[in-house]
């Protein structure tokens, strides 16, 4: 699984990096901000984007509508803190795959990849 975690946070790009090594996900690309995000997703494709609600340059909204325009169809988490709202403005356009609070533990991430994928794997069937 290729996954891609756009975060502008470097502490935080390294903490997820490490804690999907520790779950068993190596193949894992970073992006500091929005723009890079897209940029890396138009030459490359993920099944998974990780990415902060707040990232820079784009809200999360328009970020996963930049990577859809890109044409990746991967599973979506959004990482966010708790005093950040969740989920973009239209659900119906543009729904999440998942959303999970900072800081968080493994197996919550790990809960959100098997849902993410699920969900992209019904998506996709459909």
């Amino acid at each position: 699984m290729r996954i891609l975690v756009a975060d502008p946070s470097r502490t935080m790009r390294n903490i997820a990096r490490a804690v999907l090594a520790q779950l068993g996900y190596y193949d894992v690309d970073e992006a500091a901000d929005a723009n890079e995000a897209v940029s890396r997703a138009s030459f490359a494709n993920f099944d998974l984007c990780i990415f902060d609600r707040a990232i820079k340059a784009q809200d999360g909204s328009s970020l996963l509508r930049a990577l859809r325009r890109a044409g990746n169809r991967a599973g979506f988490i959004e990482l966010r803190t708790a005093d950040f709202p969740s989920g973009p403005a239209d659900e119906s356009e543009l729904p999440l795959s998942q959303s999970l609070c900072k800081p968080f533990a493994p197996e919550a991430l790990r809960r959100c990849i098997d849902a993410a994928i699920t969900a992209q794997s019904a998506a996709q069937a459909a």
